[in-house]
């Protein structure tokens, strides 16, 4: 990770330029707070029922995704590196979960806006700044899936299809 250790400096020093100057550092403290957390969105696209969840699994030597989902539970979910935690962002409120309760089972895209997974292995520590995402497919008929579909892939930088 020494690269973002070299862009730290390079803002630090913007920062000091900003100082000297009297412009408002803002901005450039936002992203200096922002780089240690930051992940590459990599969705993971497809057709319904194509195996993207069977994928990542395997990927990751654990079943940590429902692969039994019909469309209309598919609800987009992002896994990357860290404690053991699962969140799960209903529509009001955050849930938080043990890693020991994957797969989830019986979450819908109308009550469940996302779940996020930190899992602690060694696959995604080498990869430390990507965020897989398991998203919904693309041939259901459920608009919502549709909208969480588009809020990625427009951010994203990497794509597995």
């Amino acid at each position: 990770m020494e690269y973002l250790n070299e862009y730290k400096q390079k803002f630090r020093k913007l920062k000091e330029i900003q100082d000297k100057y009297g412009i408002d550092p803002a901005d450039t403290d936002s992203i200096l707070d922002g780089i240690d957390s930051y992940r590459v969105n990599t969705p993971v696209v497809g057709n319904f029922s194509t195996g993207k969840s069977s994928m990542i699994n395997a990927i990751i030597g654990k079943p940590l995704l429902s692969v039994e989902i019909t469309p209309e539970t598919a609800v987009p979910t992002e896994i990357y590196y860290g404690n053991n935690k699962v969140y799960q962002y209903d529509k009001d409120t955050v849930i938080e979960r043990r890693i020991e309760e994957l797969p989830l089972k019986g979450l819908t895209i109308q009550t469940t806006d996302l779940v996020k997974i930190e899992y602690e292995n060694e696959f995604l520590k080498e990869i430390k700044t990507v965020n897989i995402v398991d998203l919904p497919g693309f041939d259901t008929s459920f608009e919502l899936h549709n909208r969480a579909i588009d809020q990625y892939l427009p951010n994203s930088l990497a794509y597995l299809l």
